[in-house]
């Protein structure tokens, strides 16, 4: 992981003065890095002689305007909520005091980056230029694999176990559904590493006559022998990956990488398919944006409703909590 970006938490001031920063610091982001680059990019792009592969048309100008419109009204609302709630500024080195869990950050982590990268595209469109929308695409590059993880590195040590908790339910791109509302989800959720198991292990329902068939297909999928099959109901299972609780196995299967990573979910089936060389870069469509959304939407409706499609298996002793019942009776988690 990258080092933290060194950050400087903002001196205890009014808030009128965070938000007239944050107004500040949102109209010199707009200047340089949505007007004079992108103009600098689309000059340099018609003197190398590129201007016949431009796309502009009266479409792609309101398309451009709509996007940048969405994207500002929301780009100017997380930032107040980051003066607002969080007595601070987005710059790091003037950064907030508290951590903001309201507003656009209650359904996505980075709503900031987001929309700017948005509203990069919208210029791009606007002036119907490959160029500008490969510079959106490098900055896309470059925050997600360069700036975010210091980021969260920053965040994680200021704010421990409160961000680490949003961090497990609010996501980097995908939106939720519902708004996260601290203190109320008591749901448990897998935490995003655990002990390093050396292979690739897929944790599935083995009580479950589905699970056992589908993750048989899924072990063909992926590259022979890569990835050991366990059932979590076996005892002492998950005694071996601390922070994978029960309970969130009983919502869904959980890959565990060979380095201690944790995904969920239909994530666990497209990583576990990622293992074979070629077939496994058609699992990475899953990311696309909707995609993903569509895939984990079928996948909790199937998992809620799995001991009704092939019936399941009791063995002696029963279920931990009387777990299969629930499931069994349709009233499992989703």
């Amino acid at each position: 992981m990258a080092a933290p970006i060194p950050s400087r938490e903002a001196r205890p001031t009014t808030t009128a003065w965070n938000v007239a920063k944050t107004l500040v610091q949102t109209a010199i982001f707009w200047s340089i890095l949505l007007f004079l680059i992108p103009a600098m990019i689309y000059w340099l792009e018609g003197a190398m002689g590129l201007g016949t592969h431009r796309f502009a048309a009266p479409s792609w100008r309101l398309a451009g305007v709509v996007l940048f419109a969405l994207g500002g009204t929301l780009g100017l609302t997380s930032g107040m909520m980051m003066a607002i709630r969080g007595r601070g500024t987005p710059l790091p080195l003037d950064c907030t005091r508290e951590l903001v869990v309201a507003g656009p950050y209650r359904y996505v982590r980075n709503p900031m980056a987001i929309t700017g990268l948005g509203q990069g595209a919208a210029v791009g469109l606007y002036l119907g230029s490959p160029s500008v929308l490969a510079y959106v695409l490098a900055g896309l590059l470059i925050w997600n694999f360069g700036v975010r993880p210091g980021e969260e590195a920053d965040l994680e040590a200021r704010f421990g176990e409160a961000y680490r908790a949003y961090r497990s339910r609010v996501r980097c791109w995908r939106l939720r559904l519902r708004g996260y509302e601290p203190g109320r989800e008591q749901e448990p959720v897998a935490a995003l590493r655990t002990a390093p198991p050396g292979r690739h292990v897929l944790l599935y329902d083995g009580h479950c006559r589905f699970c056992q068939h589908q993750v048989g297909n899924l072990s063909r999928l992926a590259a022979p022998g890569a990835i050991d099959l366990v059932s979590f109901q076996d005892p002492g299972v998950l005694d071996r990956f601390p922070g994978i609780p029960y309970d969130a196995c009983m919502r869904a299967m959980h890959l565990v990488t060979p380095d201690g990573r944790v995904c969920s979910g239909f994530e666990a089936a497209a990583r576990a398919v990622a293992t074979r060389p070629v077939l496994g870069l058609l699992a990475y469509i899953y990311y696309l944006p909707g995609i993903r959304l569509s895939c984990d939407l079928a996948y909790a409706g199937v998992a809620a409703h799995r001991y009704r499609l092939m019936g399941q298996i009791v063995e002696a002793g029963g279920c931990e909590g009387g777990s299969c019942h629930l499931h069994a009776g349709g009233r499992s988690h989703s």
